[in-house]
């Protein structure tokens, strides 16, 4: 596992993913940063400005086989990141929903469309009978009004 903690960005990272967590605990220990890399690591300190010589010095970094005293901070990014990856798996469920959504819509327009034929030919049908009848009852009506003028 490969771990970063960043004292003043109060950030730690795991395998690179990064999350906000307070690490003011190291802030009094001069600790900048601490680097992890699988089974050994580095402490970074900070460093502080030589005026006279008008250059930054800093402790040398630490060398440590042990993570254990930064496993609290490590525990909070595994907090942070159960909280991130279940925001995430809400949001993907919201995400899954609307598809469904979507994909029915989509499948009643599907189902309209190629209904259409079928529904103007029926309607066609529907007017052209309609007409028919229309015409039968208007030849009707003036077979009687010439019935009725003689």
């Amino acid at each position: 596992m490969r771990v970063t903690i960043v004292t003043n960005d109060n950030a730690v990272l795991v395998d690179g993913i990064k999350h906000d967590v307070d690490c003011s605990s190291l802030k009094g220990m001069r600790q900048r940063a601490v680097q992890w890399y699988d089974t050994y690591g580095e402490v970074e300190y900070e460093g502080s400005f030589d005026v006279e010589r008008k250059i930054r010095v800093c402790d040398p970094n630490k060398f440590i086989d042990d993570l254990s005293p930064y496993q609290g901070l490590v525990d909070a990014w595994h907090v942070e990141h159960e909280k991130q990856l279940a925001l995430e798996a809400e949001e993907l469920k919201k995400q899954a929903a609307r598809q469904v959504e979507i994909d029915a819509y989509n499948e009643r327009i599907r189902v309209y469309e190629a209904n259409l034929p079928q529904v103007e030919a029926e309607k066609k049908a529907a007017e052209e009978k309609a007409a028919k009848r229309l015409d039968d009852i208007e030849a009707k009506l003036n077979k009687l009004l010439s019935q009725s003028r003689t």
